[in-house]
């Protein structure tokens, strides 16, 4: 059947590739010295709040609430935390992404912006600030238009150089007892993490879901949405997603989800007239309204082509949102006890391949102290893992890419890897963190954990 053809397609890609995540592989528990920087040196001023790999398990992103973000090249302790630090933001970030090819960073702020990034250039390429389109450059300072499309190497080459505070402070954040701003490395002893990978496979045929709902290209095609008026964004944004395969961009800002396309020129970025004549410019296709004061966090698939976005509401409340439509497709009222602030899809390794099934869940994570697995087939919760301390702020977790564990970070000061058949903790990891662990990350090829505290 189709599904079945599907399936054998989605295999036969991968393995053409040539690399493949090792589906069988130790639980990720070693605590990886060659793979950190010594005594725990930060690599930021303050707390980190998302960490993501690259595609190609290169790179690893940060960004944290000392109002930057960082693109560090791996293994980290072999090159000393060089990479490319994108401080532009006026407030504390939310979170920060990888387009699907991994050129392209977007990162999400407490300051009602966000701003799209070439991952080798420190100046950003958009500046997300006003609701319909981009502002007439310049809209005050670091807005479009500002790189071209192909940026510039500016990187810390001198080592793990903190990057400058913009504006002096964060908003208030700043480094807790000192060692905030850390990321940890674990692996297994057959995971070193070293060396580049060949033959790699972009894999952006995997199980389509365009057609059981709407059709992703009718979201491309144009636009209903009135652009006369174009106000600044009034809410932080909380999230920042590149959709449909890097040809839109979603943001979530207040009770509403954004969607968005996107010009990038590719001017070159010391040729200043041409730059400002065709500067890189955004527009709004739509938006999404939720009942909901909030939305604290979404996920939308963006490595193959499907419409759906699952939105955590402030309200307690999980919809499914199918947006070539702006129709709510499933919903689940009071889904935790207390506010949702985190929705991870299980899937997002192009070096894996399994069943349909796999790509029809979803785990939301509360400050409950729990966090849920959700099947939309059945309309459920099918799992819950708790153990985890988890009461005052937003922490993240992870799918591991074989799906057979979760891992999540902890107020304890310890990271949780939870046996998703079971749902009970089959480790913990402690690894001497001296702060509260705010997020992890599963590298999508290579066997290896990062954890930022």
């Amino acid at each position: 059947n189709n599904n079945n053809n599907n399936n054998n397609n989605t295999n036969n890609s991968v393995q053409r590739g040539g690399r493949l995540y090792p589906v069988n592989c130790a639980a990720l528990t070693e605590l990886q010295s060659k793979n950190n920087l010594p005594a725990n040196t930060p690599i930021h001023h303050g707390s980190i709040v998302k960490l993501a790999y690259s595609s190609d398990g290169n790179r690893l992103l940060s960004a944290s609430t000392d109002r930057s973000a960082r693109v560090i090249r791996l293994p980290i302790a072999r090159f000393q935390g060089e990479g490319t630090d994108l401080a532009a933001h006026g407030g504390p970030l939310n979170m920060a992404s990888w387009s699907l090819d991994g050129k392209l960073v977007l990162t999400a702020s407490a300051d009602r912006s966000a701003r799209l990034w070439n991952a080798g250039c420190s100046q950003p390429l958009l500046h997300f600030s006003h609701l319909a389109r981009q502002p007439p450059w310049p809209p005050g300072g670091g807005g479009g238009g500002i790189a071209g499309a192909n940026g510039s190497s500016n990187t810390n080459s001198n080592g793990p150089l903190l990057p400058p505070l913009v504006g002096g402070g964060g908003g208030g954040a700043s480094a807790q007892s000192g060692s905030a701003g850390v990321v940890t490395v674990y692996g297994n002893n057959n995971s070193n993490g070293n060396g580049n990978i060949s033959n790699i496979s972009n894999n952006n045929n995997l199980i389509s879901h365009d057609g059981i709902y709407g059709n992703v290209d009718s979201m491309i095609s144009g636009s209903s949405f009135n652009t006369a008026s174009n106000p600044p964004l009034t809410h932080d944004v909380s999230a920042a997603r590149f959709f449909s395969m890097d040809k839109l961009v979603l943001l979530s800002s207040g009770s509403k989800l954004l969607m968005y396309k996107f010009k990038l020129n590719d001017a070159s970025p010391d040729d200043d007239i041409e730059r400002l004549r065709n500067q890189n410019k955004y527009k709004i296709l739509d938006l999404y309204s939720t009942a909901a004061q909030t939305v604290n966090d979404f996920s939308a698939v963006n490595r193959f082509r499907s419409p759906l976005a699952v939105l955590a509401c402030s309200n307690k409340s999980i919809e499914v949102v199918d947006m070539s439509v702006l129709k709510c497709v499933s919903s689940y009222s009071e889904a935790h006890n207390r506010t949702i602030h985190t929705v991870v899809q299980s899937v997002d390794s192009p070096y894996v391949s399994h069943p349909r099934e796999a790509y029809e869940v979803f785990a939301t994570s509360s400050t409950d102290g729990n966090i849920k697995l959700w099947d939309v087939r059945y309309n459920k919760c099918v799992r819950t893992f708790s153990g985890h301390k988890n009461s005052q702020m937003r922490i993240g977790f992870a799918f591991s890419p074989c799906l057979r564990y979760l891992t999540t970070g902890s107020e304890d000061k310890v990271a949780y890897m939870y046996d998703i058949r079971m749902g009970s903790i089959v480790h913990r990891l402690k690894g001497g963190h001296t702060e509260v662990v705010t997020d992890v990350a599963y590298n999508p090829l290579y066997p290896q954990l990062a954890l930022g505290w």
